[in-house]
Parts: C-alpha cells; structure tokens; sequence
C-alpha cells in the first residue's frame, strides 16, 4: 500500500470511488479537479470571498435558544455545533456516464446547521406527514405493483429523471406549501413558527467550499443537508398531487412510479408519445427538467430491476450496472463477521424478496455463488429441488442467542432493563469479540467499528485539516517546569489557547495553567511550543473518558496540574498503563 501511495503522489494522481459498482477510481489529481469544476460552472452557484459561517453559526444559536416550544432549556445544547466547519463537497466519478461526469457529495455533517436540520427533519415527518402516493418504497414493491398492472400488446416502459433535483428545489414555494400542510393538520400556532423559522435559516445556509474557494448556491436545498430529502418531497409530491392526474388522463398513463428522482411510467403507443409526455412534464414548473430513457428491444432498467416486457406479461431480473464489481468484504479480512454477513444478508434476502421466475433466479443464484467464491465464502455443496429453497447460505444470525436458556435470560433483562444502551467498539480480532461476550446478558448492546479501510492508505488529494482548528483533548506543558495541565474542548484549540493567554495577562484566576505560571513566575509560551493536541473530537462521554485517563496518567508521574479532586483510583486505567510501558 505504501508504495501504491507513492507512486501515485510522484505521478500526480489520486484515488476516488466510482459512483456505482464498488470500485476504485484512478485519476490524474488535475483531471479530478476538472470535473469538480465543471460541475460547479454548469450549475447554479456563485462564488464569494466572505466566509459566512460565523454569520450563520450565530444565526443557528439564536434560532435555537428562540424555539422555546420544540426545544427544551435543557435540550438546546445537542443541537450547537460548538466548533462547526465548512461544507466540503467531493465528486464520485460516473464511469457509466459518457463523459464521466461527477456526482457531488457535500460533506454537511460538522456544518454549524446540521444538528437543527436532522431536528427539523424529524418534526416535519411527525406534523406535516405526508401521503407518499405515487412513491415506491423499494424494488420488491415495484416488482409487485407491476405485476399486478395490466399491459397490452401496445403497452411501453420509460423512465423519466429529474436533472439536479436539489440545487432546482424551489425554496419558497415549498415554505408556503409547509405552511399550508402545517394550518390544515391543525398544529398550534407556535409550532409551525418555528419549524418555519428552522427552514428559512437551514435553507439559507446553502455553500460548501473546494480547493479553497467558497461558492454558494443561488436557490434550491443544500446538498448533504439532511433536511433536503424530506424537503424536496414535500414539493415534488405537491406537483403530483396537482398535475399527475390531468398528465395520465390526457396521456393515458397506465402506471406511474417514482423512487426521489427516477420515475417510471407506463404508456399505450396509441394514445401517446415519450416525447409528448416529456414536455409536458417539463412544463410542470419552470425549475425543473426532466430527461427521458425509453426501453429497448422491450427492456427497461429501473433501480436495480431489469424489466423484460414480453407480449402482455414481464419478466424481471437484477440489474447490475456495466460498471459492477463483485467486491465484498472478503472473508478472510480482519473485520466483525457482523459487517461481512450485511451484504450477503442483502443478496439472500433480495433472491428471496424479488420474486424471480425459475431461469432469473437460478442466474442470480449464480451470481451471488460467484461472489461469495471470489470473496473467499464458503458455498454451500447441496443444492435444492426448486428456487424457494435458496442455494445460498444464509448468513448466520450473530446477534441472537444461541439456546433456549440465552432466550429466556435475555427477555429477563428486556423487562427488567427498559432502557437500552449502545457502545461501540472499535475491531481489532478475536480479542475484541472477546470483551464484547461480556456484555451478552446486560442491557448493553454493541456495535463495531473499523478503521483498517483501504481509504486511510491511498493517496486522495484531500488537504490536511488545520489542526488548530479542531477540538478534542489538548495538553498545555509548563516550559520552565514541564507540568502538564490537560483539558478537553468542543471548541478550536487556538481558541482555547487564546483564552488561557489572556488569562496568564489579565486574570490568572480563570485558568489554573495561567495560574500555576504566575503564582510560580514562569514563562507563557507559543502555541508551537507549549501545546500538543492528543485526541482529535467532538465532545462526549468518549472524549470524557479520554481526557481522564490523560489526567490519570500524568497525576501516575505525580506531572500535573488539573485539580486533585478529580483524580481517583481506576484500576482499569493502571492495566492499561502497565501494558504499555
């Protein structure tokens, strides 16, 4: 891997993730850069040379600390991003696309609106809900509904997209459409104010930044924000509540299918056209545009369903893009079983779901047969007489109990323990799964993490971050005595430095660094020389228990500075002291 990474800094290139199919994307870094700037010049953004992210970290705590109703005092914290960055959005390259286009992603999960826009999320589907009509929830449903939709010999398949369906989401229109939902479920007066409020400051905060520009969006919802979803729906099923009706009865459309921005339709030759239909669905409102796929010789691709017309009936099978790659986790790779049986578990569950005829399901059947072989899985020998007795093993169920006295026991616990708590592990091996079997029979459950992914070894071309400008756990060293004093912050270290500085100068008392130099008449320090950073995140109950075992390893070498009261005996942090020295 190292010598991968170094061949592609010395040829300029990078790696990337393919948009579809699994895959890896080699590329020149300069031709990466390209695409991203081609995207953003052919669409709706400009460029500014204010940061606005203080104006609208500002903005988010004042509308959080005015929502009073939806917010409780006490609440209002979870939803501050106490040291917020910047949006920044990657590209996914199109390998199936002529050209090989990008397909943006906006990374909005440390923006300063985050927090509040999965809040307001949560509270639109609770009192605004809406019908979902013409919305299919997955491949399984749509293969049902189209076998049980009647077709002629004249009957036709096409599929219909909706061009940059985000960045086109009229901002406005869709507030009053809110508003409207909001007054006819009967919501109290101040609620839809300020889900209201939410949108209007969640919805203005529409930029990210690449290569060191920053452009903002002129209209539409913010991609990677996760209140553009349940947005963009709120419009998109307002348009068809309104105008699908007329659309199918002057076409007479048999069917319609939409899945967010791939729709579906189902049409008679004799009573229309693709191209009449495709008009008139771009006349539905100025901001949108649709593109159109038609079938070819009586197929059609949709999702992940190849659909195969055939006379008056249809066979449907799995649809796997040109540019698919069998890739899995590999069973032999030091990951938690739990995290390789999650894709066998999708693959068994759809030859299960997708209701196949003999010939598909055997191909399929194949299929899965060969990736699980070049993955390193264990195929079953003995195949069965008819395809509901599926050749494929199903992965085994790891978070059960394995007997009759597990079960009892663990719906004990169920009753006794209402409520359940999660902690998350990071896999290293057996020894890990080891630790987490303590916890079988309490009310913990656990989950896994990994970092061994190929990403953190290839070469990407993204910046390194300011580390100044993170937060986490930070040790400030005496220069003159060498004691530490160690603290955590949600907010940037330099931040936290500056404070400390100007506590050493004005008031020592608000700073028992500041207070140790001054009583002691010692020296303050630059940041370079007297500040380390030694656990990068956001606060918690995670960074909480760093930061004490930092403080406890200091107060071990009798080296600190942090107040004594807060150090107690933990034999869990003396067994890991004593193993690494």
């Amino acid at each position: 891997m190292k010598q991968n990474t170094t061949k592609l800094k010395n040829n300029n290139a990078m790696a990337t993730s393919a948009d579809k199919g699994n895959s890896i994307v080699i590329l020149p870094i300069q031709q990466y850069k390209q695409k991203i700037r081609n995207f953003i010049n052919n669409d709706n953004f400009q460029t500014t040379n204010t940061n606005p992210m203080k104006t609208f970290q500002g903005q988010i705590r004042k509308t959080i600390n005015n929502s009073t109703t939806l917010i409780g005092l006490d609440s209002r914290w979870k939803y501050k991003n106490l040291n917020p960055t910047e949006p920044t959005i990657r590209g996914l390259i199109k390998l199936h696309k002529t050209d090989q286009p990008i397909q943006p992603i906006v990374n909005w999960r440390n923006a300063p609106a985050y927090k509040l826009a999965k809040l307001l999320t949560e509270k639109i589907q609770h009192f605004a809900q809406l019908p979902y009509t013409y919305n299919i929830r997955n491949t399984a449903q749509l293969i049902q509904e189209l076998k049980q939709t009647p077709l002629t010999t004249t009957s036709v398949f096409a599929s219909l997209g909706i061009m940059n369906m985000y960045s086109n989401i009229p901002i406005r229109g869709t507030k009053y459409i809110l508003n409207s939902i909001l007054t006819q479920n009967l919501v109290d007066q101040q609620t839809p104010t300020e889900i209201l409020n939410w949108y209007e400051i969640i919805t203005q905060q529409n930029y990210f930044t690449n290569d060191g520009e920053i452009f903002i969006q002129k209209d539409g919802l913010a991609m990677g924000a996760p209140s553009s979803s349940i947005i963009s729906e709120i419009f998109l099923q307002n348009i068809e509540q309104i105008h699908l009706p007329t659309i199918a009865k002057k076409h007479g459309l048999t069917n319609y299918f939409r899945f967010v921005d791939d729709i579906l339709i189902i049409y008679d030759t004799q009573h229309t056209n693709i191209t009449s239909i495709l008009e008139d669905f771009n006349s539905l409102h100025p901001s949108l545009h649709f593109t159109k796929e038609t079938e070819k010789d009586n197929k059609i691709n949709y999702l992940d369903n190849h659909t195969h017309r055939h006379q008056e009936n249809i066979r449907t099978s799995v649809y796997r893009n040109p540019t698919y790659t069998d890739t899995i986790i590999p069973y032999n790779s030091n990951h938690p079983p739990q995290h390789k049986y999650v894709a066998i578990r999708f693959l068994h569950n759809r030859l299960k779901t997708y209701d196949l005829q003999d010939e598909e399901f055997q191909q399929e059947v194949n299929i899965i047969q060969n990736i699980l072989h070049n993955n390193a899985y264990r195929i079953p020998t003995q195949a069965p007489k008819n395809k509901h007795k599926t050749q494929v093993q199903t992965p085994p169920q790891t978070h059960t109990q394995s007997n009759t006295q597990s079960n009892t026991l663990s719906s004990q616990i169920q009753q006794t323990h209402t409520d359940i708590s999660w902690c998350t592990f990071t896999y290293t091996g057996k020894e890990t799964t080891f630790i987490t079997k303590l916890f079988k029979h309490t009310n913990i459950r656990i989950a896994y993490r990994t970092n061994n992914y190929i990403w953190k070894h290839l070469y990407q071309n993204t910046p390194e971050p300011d580390k100044y400008r993170q937060s986490g756990v930070y040790k400030l060293t005496c220069p003159d005595c060498g004691k530490a004093y160690i603290r955590q912050t949600g907010r940037e270290f330099h931040t936290r430095y500056n404070e400390h500085k100007r506590a050493f100068h004005y008031n020592p008392q608000q700073s028992t660094y500041a207070q140790h130099l001054t009583e002691n008449r010692h020296s303050f320090g630059t940041i370079n020389n007297i500040m380390e950073f030694i656990h990068l995140q956001k606060k918690g109950k995670h960074l909480n228990t760093i930061e004490k075992f930092h403080i406890y390893k200091e107060a071990r070498h009798n080296n600190h500075l942090n107040d004594d009261h807060t150090i107690t005996i933990n034999k869990i942090f003396d067994t890991i002291l004593t193993q690494l020295q």
